[in-house]
């Protein structure tokens, strides 16, 4: 008797787990998954955003917002759940910054690169920018989400 209530415990929490990896790590779960991403968007973005592409692979993902031709937000890169490792990158593109404000002394497109490695608990986030016809470089060191160095180097920016 003891027995079989086990292996029946251990079958349900082996179809737990499949179910959470087709969930979290197919084309078929992240279909389901990204009308609710896009809800929590809506509800926690200063600006409309649309989530355009939503993949979340074992070791992978590919996310990109769009905010009426004005915004792009692109994320792509690798992970590892097993060894914690992450290689991620994280581009902004702001087509027509700050026109508004200032016409003449913004670019047309403002690109923010951001590269993120490391390990999840510990990693790097490199960021460079073309902002204001300068070079904008950021260079960020988090242990245990802390940040522990933040060094900027910025030259020739023009305000």
């Amino acid at each position: 008797m003891f027995k079989k209530f086990l292996l029946f415990l251990l079958g349900l929490i082996f179809i737990v787990l499949v179910a959470v990896f087709v969930l979290l790590f197919t084309p078929f779960g992240n279909n389901i998954l990204k009308p609710h991403l896009q809800t929590q968007i809506d509800k926690y973005s200063p600006i409309p955003l649309t989530l355009d592409v939503f993949s979340l692979r074992f070791g992978s993902l590919d996310i990109e917002l769009n905010s009426n031709d004005d915004i792009n937000i692109v994320s792509h890169g690798t992970f590892s759940l097993l060894s914690q490792n992450i290689d991620i990158a994280l581009d902004i593109l702001l087509k027509n910054p700050l026109t508004k404000t200032s016409p003449a002394a913004t670019p047309k497109e403002l690109l923010i690169e951001n590269a993120i490695r490391g390990k999840i608990t510990n990693f790097e986030i490199h960021t460079v920018s073309n902002s204001l016809k300068g070079e904008f470089r950021i260079d960020t060191t988090i242990v245990d989400f802390k940040p522990l160095k933040v060094v900027g180097n910025i030259k020739d920016l023009e305000l």
